[in-house]
């Protein structure tokens, strides 16, 4: 799920209008939506069947470095565990207490990931629709998705 937050994604969406009507289509669509998860990058190409929107999804800087932060976090407790657990200048309950937060923090790590994945991925779907909605005029009423 790590992958999920630092993966660059591209996209092409083709528009069934006119380069200014899409690009102010694509104004009003994008006017609600301020990603946090990730960056958002767009820009227009002409092909022969019209004009196209090249979409790119990049992480956010924050994520790599939170990503960084709670490895260097997970780090220093096994080691702040390992040298409690091992020295004899620790008082036990303070051993203890370390080597539950070191524990506590590797159960929680994955599921933090897995939380800002999530919605690194519901931002991106929250684009993708406004997107497909405004360039290509398709209703979402839900009769062709999959349940």
């Amino acid at each position: 799920m790590a992958r999920a937050l630092i993966v660059h994604r591209a996209e092409s969406f083709a528009s069934r209008h006119g380069r200014e009507e899409s690009e102010s289509r694509l104004k009003s669509a994008m006017a609600g939506i301020r990603p946090r998860r990730l960056r958002f990058e767009s820009r227009w190409s002409e092909e022969p069947t019209g004009w196209s929107l090249q979409a790119e999804f990049h992480p956010a800087a924050r994520t790599q470095r939170m990503l960084q932060a709670s490895s260097l976090m997970l780090v220093a407790l096994i080691a702040a565990s390992a040298w409690a657990l091992l020295s004899d200048q620790v008082e036990r309950t303070l051993a203890f207490i370390v080597t539950l937060a070191t524990v506590l923090w590797v159960l929680a790590l994955p599921l933090v990931v897995a939380a800002f994945g999530a919605q690194r991925e519901a931002e991106e779907a929250r684009i993708r629709r406004a997107l497909k909605r405004a360039l290509t005029d398709e209703d979402e009423s839900g009769a062709d998705r999959s349940r």
